[in-house]
């Protein structure tokens, strides 16, 4: 009976220190991408008016830091700034999945190279979605750069959804072409309900 209470105990112990090693990706994470819009940051508390659409449009260029820098902008009501070609829900996905890739725990880099295969419809929570099926790159010496390109799911988006509201976005780091697009969604769905998301 010991040894089952004993195997118990590791198991909640192991458990327990991956969801606080998670967590601490996460704010570390946040916070190297915070700290990219430091400057950014101090002209709008100075002046908001200042700020230049080209010095916005040079941080957007970087779709993991895209959601940071237009909530970064709405706090100032300066959303006018960012770029408008950046609004489409396509590069919403390249933000959210670049994002989910810099945790240490995935790449703990952005890409290199990020873009869109294609759009598969579901429906979620009674409406139309979007899930975008990516592909994305790391060029050497990261350790994932001889995979070449690697495919990602990042949904549900919703037209007329409010932008860079945070959408989950996940990837098994398979070869693009191992898997339809339409299989890779369905498993991203599931996989996704199964964590307890409604997706």
């Amino acid at each position: 009976m010991q040894w089952i209470v004993g195997i118990f105990t590791f198991v909640v112990v192991v458990v327990g220190l991956l969801y606080v090693n998670v967590f601490i990706g996460l704010y570390r994470r946040d916070r190297a991408l915070r700290h990219m819009l430091d400057e950014l940051n101090e002209k709008l508390r100075a002046s908001a008016a200042s700020v230049t659409p080209e010095s916005v449009a040079r941080l957007a260029r970087l779709p993991e830091l895209r959601r940071f820098l237009y909530d970064a902008l709405k706090k100032y009501n300066r959303t006018d700034l960012f770029p408008a070609d950046l609004l489409a829900l396509d590069e919403q996905a390249c933000c959210d999945l670049a994002y989910w890739l810099c945790h240490p725990n995935e790449l703990a880099a952005s890409p290199d190279a990020i873009e869109v295969l294609t759009t598969v419809l579901r429906n979620s929570e009674g409406r139309s979605a979007h899930y975008f099926v990516l592909r994305f790159k790391k060029d050497p010496p990261h350790w994932s750069a001889a995979r070449g390109w690697t495919v990602g799911v990042a949904g549900p988006y919703f037209e007329g959804h409010a932008p860079y509201s945070k959408v989950r976005a996940f990837s098994r780091f398979e070869s693009q072409g191992k898997m339809s697009s339409d299989a890779l969604v369905d498993w991203y769905r599931m996989t996704m309900e199964a964590r307890g998301d409604s997706q």
